[in-house]
């Protein structure tokens, strides 16, 4: 149900100004357990004050929207600022146990299951995030475009199937060569659709370089199935490296409010 609502749903970024640093709130979304919460300081010198404003946000967005969130900080260059010597990794995961009504936090990756379930659902999340501004996928909308794309495909082999025969048959009559260069062509592109079939067609460097881009995603995935927990990392450093760029450039205007 969470991974519906995750395609649906697109919830706005809120963005608060400290004073000397930054804030931005990053809703659940896509196929995330958690929701992120990146502070970006205008300079630090102790990474243990670092570390303690995390868990002082942390309480104060954890209480405001109750779901799952992870908690990082960057400095004025956008780059991760390391705790290394006062907490055992660089963010803070956690989330409120609804059983206790506490706040759960903890300076170590979680493993997906260890998130509350109930917190991932749609209808909870939607009560939580009411009041958001959001943007929504309409799935109907992607399923019309490929039953669009289906029915263009058909249509062209349908043309080159009967009608392009027939009007060769047609023309022939009509003219000889224009009906022969006509067939010499549909031949020529049965001919070369063939030989990519049999691969022995010489592709384009377009082509190759698709095929590269394509065995590289096939490669990638392959380790990602070997190696999920290493994938989530990787994937919550891209999301970072991602939003800590648009925090940068969100900067100054938050200060000119």
């Amino acid at each position: 149900m969470f991974e519906n609502m995750a395609m649906n749903y697109i919830w706005e970024n809120l963005k608060e100004d400290r004073g000397e640093y930054f804030v931005e709130y990053i809703p659940l979304r896509d196929e995330n357990h958690f929701a992120f919460l990146n502070l970006v300081f205008l300079s630090h010198n102790n990474a243990n004050e670092v570390a303690n404003t995390m868990e002082r946000e942390f309480k104060i967005w954890v209480s405001r929207f109750p779901v799952p969130l992870m908690v990082s900080s960057f400095d004025e260059k956008g780059d991760l600022i390391s705790l290394k010597g006062v907490r055992p990794i660089d963010h803070l995961i956690g989330f409120i146990d609804r059983n206790t009504n506490q706040q759960e936090k903890y300076w170590s990756l979680l493993p997906n299951d260890a998130f509350p379930k109930e917190q991932l659902e749609e209808n909870y999340i939607k009560k939580i995030y009411n009041g958001l501004s959001f943007k929504t996928k309409d799935i109907r909308q992607q399923k019309d475009l490929q039953r669009k794309q289906l029915r263009i495909g058909l249509f062209i082999f349908l043309i080159w199937l009967v009608i392009v025969p027939a009007i060769v048959i047609i023309l022939a009559q009509v003219n000889f060569w224009v009906g022969y260069l006509v067939f010499i062509y549909s031949l020529w592109k049965v001919i070369e659709k063939g030989l990519k079939l049999l691969g022995k067609w010489k592709k384009s460097k377009k082509e190759r370089q698709r095929e590269r881009e394509e065995e590289k995603m096939r490669h990638y995935y392959y380790h990602c199935e070997r190696n999920p927990e290493g994938f989530r990392k990787l994937m919550i450093e891209n999301f970072e490296r991602e939003e800590r760029d648009k925090i940068k450039n969100e900067m100054a205007s938050l200060r000119k409010k």
